[in-house]
């Protein structure tokens, strides 16, 4: 599929990961994470304690752990604007997806019976889609804004104000 890193289409941001893990048996799990776990999975798997303003959650204790892994919900995809897309983001619980342009009408989709994502449900499942779409505004209020990479122009025109090449600026902090 075309567009990858420019929009949050489910073949494009469903990716798998591979861990290997010394003394643990190779096992498959099928319950959705997503990438803010990472850091605290590395930190464990090192000895480490995770910072507490982490917000994301180890998933070693889904490998060793015999019982079946739950899914993470909800699953937040985050994809700032930059020189060609304007900012996305989505929400995924359950089945359902919830795709967000900024735009006044955001699109729903059962991944798991449309997995190409190619019927709009907003309308026909009106309700889900009002759910969703309050869900997604409550879960983006406790992430943190990225600021774009710093001195190139936005799709919006402006100018973004990041760290002109040496990462992120987060939130109002600097390089």
């Amino acid at each position: 599929m075309q567009h990858h890193a420019f929009e949050l289409w489910q073949p494009l941001v469903r990716v798998p990961l591979l861990i290997r893990m010394p003394g643990a048996k190779p096992k498959r799990i099928n319950a959705m994470r997503s990438q803010i776990d990472l850091a605290p999975t590395i930190l464990e798997l090192m000895g480490v304690k995770a910072p507490s303003a982490m917000t994301g959650r180890s998933f070693v204790s889904d490998v060793l752990d015999s019982a079946a892994p739950e899914d993470r919900e909800p699953i937040i995809l985050d994809l700032p604007e930059d020189t060609h897309e304007h900012y996305r983001r989505a929400i995924i619980i359950g089945k359902f997806k919830l795709i967000s342009n900024g735009e006044p009408r955001s699109q729903l989709f059962d991944i798991s019976d449309d997995p190409q994502e190619l019927h709009d449900l907003s309308i026909e499942q009106h309700e889900t889609w009002l759910g969703m779409t309050k869900r997604l505004v409550q879960a983006a209020t406790s992430l943190r804004f990225v600021e774009p990479y710093g001195g190139m122009k936005l799709a919006s025109g402006r100018i973004a104000q990041g760290s002109s090449g040496h990462g992120y600026r987060v939130g109002g902090g600097s390089d």
